[in-house]
C-alpha cells in the first residue's frame, strides 16, 4: 500500500481491504439483487448494472428500498472500518458522500475510454452544458475508492491511471479559469494531449507546470493512446484502487469475466 505517494501520483492501490469471505458475500448479495431489479429508483439505465446505495442528495427525492438499504448498511460498515478510517486519516478525507456499484458484463469493449472527470462532460461550449450559465471548471478533486469484488487484470477489466496526470488536469482548469487560454474540450485524453502540446510554453511561463511535468505527461499520454497496457492495475477481489478524479483514467474491457466494483466517493 503506497498511500504516502498518493498526492504525488494521483492514485494508489490497497491490495486487500476486505477478507475473501466478506468479498464473496458482498459479491453474491449485489449480483443477486441487481439481477432481479428493473432500472428504476436506485438502479439506472447505464451500460452496466448500476446500484445507488448511499447518496443524500438523491434520497431527498427517492425512497430507500429495503434490500438496497441493507446492502448500503453493509457497505457503510466497510466505509467505517478501521482500515478505511486509517486511509482517510492519512489522506485527510471526511466521510463518504456517496456509495454505489457497477456490474459490467463480459465485453470486448472498454468500459470507458481515457478521460478525466468534472470537465463539462467534454462539451464544446460549457455554457451550453450548464444550460446557458457559464461557470468556472472545478479544481476540487473527488477522491474515489474503487473496491473490486472480482479479480481484474490487464485486458480484463483493469482500471488504468496515468501517474501524476491529476496535476495536468488541475493546471488545465486553472489556466482556462484565469482566461489565459480559451476553453477547449479536455475531458478525453485524445483532446488533452494536443491541448497540452500546443500550449506547452504558456503552462511553463505561468509557472503552473515544469518542463518535466509536461514531458512526462505527453510521453505517457502517447503510450496510453497507442493502447499500451503499462498503466493497467491488476487487483485481486477484495483489493481497492484510490484515485484523484481530475487525473486521466480508463476502465478496460472485461473480456474474460464480469467486473463488479463498489465505489466510495470522498
Amino acid at each position: 500500500m503506497d498511500i504516502e505517494n498518493y498526492s504525488q501520483n494521483g492514485f494508489c492501490v490497497v491490495p486487500q481491504l476486505i477478507s475473501p469471505s466478506t468479498t464473496a458475500k458482498l459479491h453474491y448479495k449485489i449480483v443477486n439483487y441487481s439481477s432481479k431489479q428493473a432500472n428504476c429508483n436506485d438502479i439506472f439505465d447505464y451500460p452496466e448494472r448500476f446500484l445507488r446505495f448511499f447518496d443524500p442528495r438523491f434520497h431527498k427525492n427517492h425512497k430507500f428500498k429495503v434490500e438496497a438499504t441493507k446492502l448500503g448498511l453493509n457497505l457503510l460498515m466497510i466505509a467505517e472500518s478501521y482500515k478505511m478510517k486509517e486511509i482517510r486519516r492519512t489522506l485527510k478525507l471526511n466521510n463518504a458522500t456517496r456509495i454505489d456499484s457497477y456490474l459490467t458484463e463480459i465485453s470486448n469493449n472498454d468500459i470507458i475510454h481515457w478521460h478525466c472527470d468534472q470537465s463539462f462532460g467534454g462539451a464544446t461550449d460549457p455554457g451550453i452544458y450548464f444550460n446557458g450559465n457559464r461557470e468556472d471548471i472545478s479544481t476540487n478533486a473527488i477522491n474515489k475508492f474503487f473496491l473490486h469484488l472480482t479479480d481484474v487484470e490487464s485486458g480484463n477489466g483493469a482500471f488504468s491511471y496515468l501517474p501524476r496526470s491529476h496535476n495536468i488536469g488541475i493546471a488545465i482548469r486553472k489556466i482556462i479559469n484565469s482566461g489565459r487560454l480559451k476553453y477547449e474540450p479536455f475531458m478525453d485524453l485524445k483532446d488533452a494531449y494536443p491541448f497540452m502540446n500546443k500550449n506547452y510554453k504558456l503552462f511553463i511561463s505561468d509557472k503552473l507546470l515544469t518542463d518535466e511535468d509536461i514531458d512526462f505527461f505527453l510521453a505517457n499520454a502517447k503510450k496510453a493512446l497507442d493502447k499500451s497496457h503499462d498503466f493497467s492495475l491488476n487487483i485481486n477481489a477484495g483489493g481497492m484502487v484510490i484515485f484523484n478524479d481530475l487525473g486521466f483514467h480508463q476502465g478496460t474491457a472485461p473480456s474474460i469475466s464480469k467486473r463488479l466494483v463498489v465505489r466510495f466517493f470522498y
